[in-house]
């Protein structure tokens, strides 16, 4: 008996096997179409072997591979232990925000990816993905050889080297088939090769979102190029001197040309005009980038509304004058900032008043501004009573991020009764704020605000408050 669409969702949804949605892919027509898109929809990839397996897979098998609308790539010193599980949380909550704007197939992929936290998983994936596809998987891609060998599992290990150029090989021949990706994160945590930017050459899909730890290049600037629909982007790295790296006579780039399908022919383009260029990525409004180096370039001329990067120096004098050449650059955003939060390697009062100031001062700024981290809450009363003055200005601020580490005696010593007299204090000032975060020695403390009761807030994740407002 054929069941409805609606029905064949609502019950893959509340199965929570990968190897059990497998099995539904082969009860019937209806489940498969429903079971395989729950299956396929988001992939987390951690352990390197099982990760080359099902990267083959993805190449070799067109209809599979075309389902994939989010992959979670992670290499790290101890791919396959679970340590990855931040890594995969930070994957997950981006996805879930994404998939608000998603169309209805997309949603059974998000909800299961909500469970997936164990160090197995990306094992039972392999299975499942073998179940799934039955007879039509190729032997070497195989439940066995998924978590050992990807060819024969009695050959002799290849040398380290080998086994990752194959690694990032077998990826590369992934992504090419993946067309209908929208969201892709590449985590790499240990002493790796990370200039393999060339796995996104013959790539035809166009993300949403993309989390990078590899090199900023040029070939991953050209990548960038054609990603005209990339509008939240994190970048580790950030190399002025790779955009002059190309000797060759340019041609400037008239901004009324359209976006090429192909890639760009970098004889002729230097990155800088690229970047320059108001149609590389035209839509980004969400950059997370450990360099500020990256904002200045990346945040003129497009409608980036959430902000979080980090100073680059460290002398007074010249962090100075990289926060006044930062807002320069925020004013030239085609929208104004929702969200800002600028990390620092040593907080003072002083310099984080003189920054409150200046995004008071910046229309870009102030009118719209409904997150601000991370500045040093004054310890002394007076200073408080300007620095709220100044948040005061603010008048859509929501939340506050801020640096307590210097406090003595530490809020932390008395715990939640500390922080949430605190940010009552703030909120006779700003009412508007509903949630603020301290932030001592790198632990963070929420208190959440609703009906006007502050409590102590375990559940909220406060690393990505700042893309949630």
């Amino acid at each position: 008996m054929e069941l409805s669409l609606e029905a064949y969702r609502n019950i893959v949804k509340n199965v929570r096997s990968r190897a059990d949605i497998a099995t539904l892919c082969r009860v019937s027509k209806g489940f498969q179409y429903v079971a395989e898109r729950a299956l396929y929809n988001t992939l987390y990839m951690h352990d390197i072997r099982t990760t080359m397996a099902l990267c083959n897979t993805l190449a070799q098998q067109s209809r599979v591979s075309s389902l994939v609308e989010a992959l979670t790539i992670s290499l790290s010193a101890s791919s396959g232990d679970g340590d990855e599980s931040d890594e995969e949380e930070q994957a997950e909550q981006a996805e879930d925000k994404e998939g608000e704007e998603e169309e209805e197939e997309g949603e059974e992929g998000e909800g299961e990816g909500e469970e997936e936290g164990e160090g197995e998983e990306s094992e039972e994936l392999a299975l499942a993905l073998a179940m799934s596809l039955g007879s039509t998987l190729e032997p070497e891609h195989g439940p066995t050889s998924s978590t050992g060998n990807v060819g024969d599992p009695n050959s002799p290990e290849p040398a380290v080297g080998d086994l990752l150029m194959e690694y990032w090989n077998s990826i590369s021949s992934a992504l090419r088939k993946t067309s209908a990706l929208k969201h892709l994160n590449i985590f790499v945590n240990g002493p790796f090769d990370t200039s393999n930017t060339w796995i996104f050459e013959g790539c035809e899909f166009q993300l949403r979102s993309f989390h990078c730890d590899l090199n900023w290049n040029d070939q991953l600037v050209n990548f960038l190029y054609t990603q005209v629909n990339l509008h939240d982007l994190f970048l580790i790295d950030y190399n002025e001197s790779s955009q002059e790296s190309h000797t060759a006579t340019s041609t400037v780039i008239s901004s009324s040309i359209p976006i090429p399908t192909e890639r760009p022919d970098t004889t002729t383009l230097t990155n800088t005009k690229m970047i320059d260029n108001t149609q590389f990525l035209p839509n980004l409004s969400k950059l997370e980038c450990t360099f500020s180096e990256a904002a200045l370039a990346l945040v003129p001329n497009r409608p980036v509304t959430h902000l979080k990067t980090c100073f680059s120096r460290s002398d007074a004098t010249e962090k100075r004058a990289e926060l006044y050449l930062l807002f320069s650059r925020i004013r030239r955003s085609t929208r104004r900032l929702r969200s800002l939060d600028i990390a620092d390697s040593s907080y003072t009062e002083a310099f984080s008043m003189e920054m409150l100031r200046t995004v008071v001062a910046t229309g870009a700024t102030s009118a719209e501004l409904r997150y601000l981290g991370t500045v040093v809450l004054p310890i002394g009363g007076q200073q408080r009573l300007k620095f709220y003055g100044l948040l005061m200005r603010l008048p859509r601020i929501a939340c506050v991020e801020f640096e307590v580490t210097e406090w003595d005696p530490s809020p932390l010593a008395t715990g939640a009764p500390a922080f949430k007299a605190l940010a009552n204090e703030l909120r006779l000032y700003c009412p508007t704020v509903t949630r603020v975060v301290f932030v001592h020695d790198f632990e963070r403390t929420v208190i959440s605000y609703t009906n006007g009761v502050g409590k102590l807030d375990l559940e909220i994740s406060p690393e990505i408050l700042w893309r949630d407002v």
